[in-house]
């Protein structure tokens, strides 16, 4: 049996990485903009609190409270460990915001059938690396490819990532001595860096904070290393961000994991994890002649994995893209465009006009026929 995933690594250890991404205190500080989307004003804004929802399991994940000007889009992915919650929220020009990044994952492991086991599952095969060098040469290249590393950045909060791997091993200690097995081990890291860029024209800071793990899963012959690295950043207009990450941590601070959430993900993974296992031990053919209906149920869960796979690696594409599929209501027809408007609009010949106003329409001011385009449903 997998030791149990993490499911508190979106909870516990998401506020520590966030506290590192801020460079803040983890306490809750006042979140601080006005409400014309001027975070950097001293006025309090009025505030909202926004539900990201599981679209595999149709529940409640998280909340996040932000200011109510501000524009937000998340969901949760499910690589092939555990899940990834993904979240950017941001001011209406775009220019202030936070962004938790799809989460990264990569395996080494030397049991022979534990490789050929993974043979086939597309995932990176490699050896576990720092934090700092994982951020260089694998974060960065991916969502800010035309990004100036300014340079590393101090992380007063990093003791509690050790805080965090000793209670965890604990518990793996523990689970051990119920079973008569060996414990599994993880340790932690994480590293933080400054970096400039262009945002639609506009110069940008952001400070963005690589947290990863690496739990050694012993096995029958072997050992697995399963690593994950989960990327945040913090971005304001050049200049400005150090005085806005109050603000930021602020909001990092609000996110909240439903509790019944937990619950049903737990169950999920045990429910696949069963589903592997079963696979491993088990011959195919002799397993469908002893019971053809578990068979066709893990055919089905297998399925089910896959077409989650796929929507979630289309979500992430999109995700890093800063695009959205939409839809011509009238037409039916598919598409991406940009996701850092509110509203969409494409004309008889295929043309289109963004706007954030929900006043605006471009049948009165512009030639040729418009419809809004609509969020295209996973």
């Amino acid at each position: 049996m997998r030791p149990k995933r993490r499911v508190e690594l979106i909870g516990g250890v998401l506020a520590i990485m966030l506290a590192l991404a801020c460079g803040q205190k983890s306490e809750a500080a006042p979140a601080r903009a006005a409400a014309n989307g001027d975070v950097g004003a001293e006025t309090a804004p009025a505030m909202k609190t926004v539900q990201i929802v599981d679209p595999i399991l149709g529940v409640r994940a998280f909340s996040v409270t932000i200011p109510a000007t501000w524009v937000y889009d998340g969901t949760v992915l499910r690589p092939h460990f555990g899940t990834s919650m993904v979240l950017r929220t941001s001011s209406p020009d775009g220019l202030t915001g936070l962004q938790i990044f799809p989460k990264y994952n990569w395996l080494a492991t030397s049991d022979p059938s534990m490789q050929r086991f993974y043979q086939n599952v597309d995932v990176r095969k490699m050896g576990p690396m720092k934090a700092d060098e994982y951020l260089r040469k694998y974060v960065l290249p991916e969502i800010r490819s035309q990004a100036t590393v300014v340079g590393p950045e101090p992380m007063p909060q990093f003791h509690r990532l050790a805080e965090n791997d000793a209670r965890q091993n604990a518990e793996f200690a523990t689970q051990s001595q119920r079973n008569g097995r060996r414990a599994p081990h993880v340790m932690s890291d994480a590293a933080r860096y400054r970096i400039q860029y262009d945002f639609n024209g506009h110069p940008e800071d952001e400070s963005i904070v690589v947290l990863s793990s690496v739990t050694d899963i012993p096995e029958a012959n072997g050992t697995t290393r399963l690593s994950e690295a989960t990327a945040t950043g913090a971005r304001a207009p050049r200049g400005q961000l150090d005085g806005r990450l109050q603000m930021l941590t602020a909001i990092a601070n609000s996110i909240k994991v439903d509790p019944e959430w937990v619950q049903k993900q737990t169950q999920f993974a045990l429910q696949n994890a069963q589903a592997q296992q079963r696979a491993i031990l088990s011959n195919a053919d002799s397993w469908r002649r002893r019971n053809q209906a578990v068979f066709e149920a893990s055919m089905k869960n297998t399925a089910a994995k896959e077409k989650a796979r796929h929507d979630g690696a289309v979500a992430t594409a999109d995700h890093m893209g800063d695009v959205q599929g939409m839809v011509d209501p009238s037409t039916g027809e598919t598409g991406k465009v940009s996701n850092q408007f509110n509203y969409s609009y494409v004309d008889e010949n295929g043309n289109v006009v963004h706007t954030n106003s929900a006043t605006y329409n471009p049948n009165a001011e512009l030639r040729g026929n418009w419809t809004q385009l609509q969020p295209l449903k996973p």
